[in-house]
């Protein structure tokens, strides 16, 4: 007897919702037309006019247009005139409206035809639809009926009564009624200026029975055809539906093409170039309505019996697998969360049903980077921790000698050669931090957080970046000692930065002040941290210097360091970077006299002559940098180039404080 899915499938729903219904319980106890010069005017023709014909064109356009109005008025009119006589047959027809309009017999009807199509469908009128293409001769009909409408981006009347909002099926059955069966067929797959057809637009408004109809006129292998056909996206209709909450439209798209497992593949495999959940597995894993849960198993279910369940959880080698993309997904709120939960769930019992679940786990493709599903976990910082914790606990029960759940966390991406904990602490993702401290042994702490990335950064470099990653900054500091932190704080990176510097050169004074004020730093420490310099010489009153947070910084750090006994300013103000340039050149370059007066202040006046005076490598002198080119900027501050920041950047930073000094 052949296996079935569901027999092997059922005893899974228990276990999924017993697991569901305890992951719940924890979550959520958590804490117009000119005239006036007319000779200029463009005419359709292609021999010279002289004025008088020129003249003549231009009016006989403006006619045209005119009599094209008129027309199109006054069938109108003819078509409102016969409603209102079957409502009030005992009202006589008033001389205004006469009830026997003709149809004008004139050029250009067809454009008048398609404007009572157009308006009848938009308004929802039936009564009006029925009654015009009833009078019309069966042949200009389906002519008019297998048009594609420009002015609604190439739309098929199918198309646009799908879209309708008034009286939508009434509308779709009326235009399929007055439709031969080849007119059904081939307005069935015109396509828009989108490159979608009527089955396209049906499946985007989540309507079954516009769907069913549309198939309807096609035999069995013209269906599979027209379901797999693709929009300028790459999106066929499968793809399309999964986008919905609409369970009874995927469904029936499904069990159409689980009639060809080939064709079913094709639909589920083909990838959307415009988005980036590409598959129908992708757009259903991201979902973020319950519904979408459910449409998730059903199309697991297809593709078990089709045989290719696990080429649904893996997907193609140039895309994600269904568990990275999922743990991709924010958890924003409690609800999200618990839909991530039970999709996780629900992926590690469909990778058990194909002895898969491990090899799900340790995935790592060329194509993302060799990003592992935990290092997209770590990229979304909302959840409350549960998720990761549960997410690590089946990785550990799956993992299999000599793998370890150690070599897991230490999985490093391709681009950045970041690990979860890097990514964690970039992303201040405070909970599953806290979570792989609790996985690594206390003992190989301090080997783990020094672990470096491909720019030579720490966790707690990447914490120092901006204020959004201070409580993930503050957390790393807590697991450790006086000493360790002492080496983790002064620790470089390859462009010889401590987080005290990034946090400088990005504009991160909550480290410093963290630093500092919160006594994370013994008092021996002071000294070498605030003197640190990187690879180019730079110090962080070469960088007060540089950063626009005010022309305050550079004597607040000036008045702090002046308090700290044992130290001298002078050597630290008169020190010099790899172009010779002191902090007065850069403040010059800068055009920032508060920062120049800063500086001077705490110099005697015998240091004061000679810190004018001193000359860079190109023989220049701070004075002679104010007015300098654009070239000149950018060659100096060229190191900053490495910290994302662009040429024009770092001209805007001269060209601001010019700006700010003419106010």
């Amino acid at each position: 007897m052949a296996t079935t899915f569901e027999p092997t499938f059922e005893p899974s729903r228990n276990q999924f919702q017993k697991d569901l219904d305890l992951l719940q319980s924890v979550i959520r106890n958590k804490d117009v037309i000119p005239v006036d010069n007319i000779s200029n005017k463009l005419i359709p023709t292609v021999q010279e006019l002289s004025d008088d014909s020129e003249f003549q064109a231009y009016a006989q356009m403006v006619e045209q247009s005119i009599a094209r109005e008129t027309k199109s008025t006054m069938m109108r009119l003819q078509y409102i005139n016969q409603l209102r006589k079957s409502i009030t047959p005992d009202i006589p027809s008033t001389e205004e409206c006469p009830s026997d309009i003709l149809m004008p017999d004139i050029e250009d009807v067809t454009d008048t035809e398609q404007s009572i199509l157009i308006s009848a469908i938009a308004d929802g009128d039936t009564e009006l639809l029925q009654n015009f293409l009833t009078d019309l001769e069966p042949t200009k009909r389906n002519q008019l009926l297998r048009t594609r409408f420009m002015i609604k981006d190439g739309s098929s009347c199918l198309q646009l009564a799908i879209e309708t909002e008034e009286n939508q099926a009434e509308i779709f059955k009326i235009l399929r009624l007055h439709m031969s069966r080849d007119t059904k067929r081939e307005v069935a797959m015109l396509k828009d200026n989108f490159g979608d057809n009527a089955l396209h637009t049906a499946c985007q408004e989540g309507v079954l029975i516009f769907v069913q109809q549309l198939l309807a006129n096609f035999t069995g292998e013209e269906r599979l055809s027209l379901l797999v056909e693709k929009n300028s996206t790459g999106g066929n209709c499968l793809r399309v539906a999964a986008k919905l909450d609409r369970t009874d439209v995927l469904n029936f798209l499904l069990k159409q093409l689980s009639k060809n497992p080939a064709m079913l593949r094709k639909a589920v495999f083909e990838e959307c170039t415009a988005a980036v959940d590409k598959t129908v597995g992708h757009a259903l894993v991201t979902r973020t309505s319950d519904i979408s849960l459910e449409s998730l198993r059903t199309l697991a279910e297809y593709m078990w019996k089709a045989s290719s369940l696990k080429e649904l959880l893996f997907q193609s080698e140039k895309s994600h697998t269904l568990l990275q993309m999922l743990l991709s997904v924010p958890c924003e709120s409690e609800s999200r969360e618990l839909l991530v939960m039970a999709k996780l769930v629900l992926l590690i019992q469909l990778a058990d049903l194909v002895d898969a679940t491990e090899e799900m786990m340790w995935c790592c493709r060329k194509y993302t980077d060799y990003n592992s599903a935990l290092n997209y976990l770590a990229g979304q910082p909302q959840h409350s921790g549960v998720l990761s914790e549960y997410f690590l606990q089946q990785v550990a029960l799956n993992t299999s000698k000599p793998k370890t759940i150690l070599d897991y966390i230490l999985l490093k991406d391709k681009s950045q050669g970041e690990n979860a904990i890097h990514k964690a602490a970039k992303a201040n993702n405070l909970q599953l931090l806290h979570v792989l401290i609790k996985k690594i042994p206390s003992k190989l702490h301090m080997q783990y957080f020094l672990k470096r990335n491909n720019s030579g950064s720490t966790p707690l470099h990447l914490a120092a970046y901006n204020t959004n990653t201070m409580p993930v900054f503050r957390r790393i500091l807590k697991y450790f000692d006086a000493n360790q932190r002492h080496q983790l704080i002064l620790d470089t990176d390859i462009e010889g930065n401590t987080p005290v510097l990034i946090a400088f050169i990005t504009g991160n004074l909550d480290v410093v002040n963290c630093l500092l004020k919160e006594d994370w730093v013994p008092k021996r420490m002071i000294f070498p941290l605030m003197c640190a310099r990187n690879n180019v010489g730079w110090s962080i009153i070469h960088l007060s210097c540089i950063r626009l947070a005010g022309d305050e910084l550079l004597e607040s750090v000036l008045n702090f360091m002046s308090y700290l006994p044992g130290i001298k300013l002078s050597p630290l103000i008169l020190h010099i970077d790899d172009n010779g340039n002191t902090a007065l050149h850069l403040a010059a370059l800068l055009y920032r006299p508060a920062v120049v007066k800063a500086l001077l202040h705490y110099l005697k006046p015998h240091e004061k002559r000679a810190y004018l005076l001193k000359r860079n490598k190109d023989g220049l002198v701070a004075s002679q940098l104010c007015e300098m080119p654009d070239e000149i900027v950018v060659k100096y501050l060229e190191p900053l180039k490495k910290q994302d920041w662009a040429e024009d950047d770092l001209i805007y930073k001269r060209d601001y404080s010019k700006k700010q000094q003419t106010k």
